[in-house]
């Protein structure tokens, strides 16, 4: 039930009107920023520090995701890079949102 509801939130937050996405999606990188700058160390921490930020929010109210489900911040790095190679007109938010969907589904 849980994740249904997570599912259904998410849906409503990314498909809502133009106003409430840019509200959403503050401070978000474009892919196209994030690989255009993977190679740069601050990018990569930005990257890293905006994805820490996003799962631990993502947490607030639900059960806390287990240790052992969460892979390393470079991990998740890399992932996010993959992510953007894939979908290069998404962002880190449709980035951040799929990876916490596929933390939660183990």
């Amino acid at each position: 039930m849980k994740k249904f509801l997570l599912t259904i939130i998410f849906f409503l937050i990314f498909n809502s009107s133009v106003s409430a996405n840019q509200i959403a999606r503050l401070g978000s990188f474009d892919c196209g920023a994030i690989l255009e700058f993977k190679d740069i160390k601050d990018s990569q921490e930005s990257v890293q520090d905006w994805l820490n930020g996003f799962l631990t929010s993502a947490q607030f109210g639900r059960e806390p995701l287990k240790k052992d489900q969460v892979p390393s911040s470079s991990s998740r790095y890399f992932w996010v890079i993959k992510f953007c190679e894939e979908n290069p007109l998404s962002d880190i938010t449709d980035a951040a949102a799929q990876l916490y969907y596929e933390l939660i589904k183990e």
